[in-house]
């Protein structure tokens, strides 16, 4: 689907444990590609967010290579604040161990957009209370205050809160049918990424 659109034919598949392993084995030319989860950058001065299907994945590299500053982020020349760029995509996490990732790799393409996170309540949960605790996330994302807690680039990141149907999982449910993963797969890597 995602490779046939692309006229890539993948051979054997490989796993790891984690995005980091993951990221490596395709800087060690173990496997000729990987995929990985992806994070995109934050701009200079956030002057804006990075716009998904318009911006390059890679935008920073007009800038130079990314490298870990003083305080753990991976940038490019300096700190947002300051002017530079913030990398978070999987090899930010690899960047210790593989000084010239980025260098040696590329993105070479970004899938449908999958949902990062979610709030979900359980059946046991009164449907009032739900609602109030709702009500309350989707004000506070809404505030300025969300900009130094939730929503902070430092935290979840979160742009807004909406309320979604079962079609909003569609891209889940297509990762899972183009991985193949089994019941089991998926529970092993949601216990190894908590």
């Amino acid at each position: 689907m995602v490779f046939a659109a692309q006229d890539v034919t993948p051979g054997a598949r490989s796993t790891y444990d984690t995005d980091a392993s993951t990221v490596i084995a395709g800087n060690d030319n173990e496997v000729e590609f990987v995929t990985a989860s992806y994070l995109p950058p934050i701009l200079p001065r956030n002057e804006r967010q990075w716009v998904y299907g318009e911006d390059d994945p890679e935008l920073w590299r007009v800038d130079g290579m990314p490298f870990r500053s003083g305080i753990g982020f991976v940038v490019v020349t300096t700190y947002v604040d300051q002017g530079g760029w913030r990398v978070r995509d999987a090899r930010s996490i690899a960047l210790d161990s593989r000084q010239f990732i980025f260098g040696n790799t590329d993105i070479m393409l970004l899938s449908e957009q999958f949902p990062n996170d979610a709030i979900a309540f359980g059946s046991q949960l009164p449907i009032g209370l739900a609602n109030q605790v709702s009500a309350a996330l989707t004000a506070h994302a809404a505030t300025e205050a969300c900009q130094a807690t939730l929503c902070s680039s430092d935290f979840f990141a979160w742009e807004g809160i909406a309320v979604v149907d079962d079609a909003f999982y569609d891209s889940v449910r297509f990762v899972i049918d183009t991985l193949e993963l089994s019941a089991e797969e998926i529970f092993l890597f949601l216990a190894a990424s908590s």
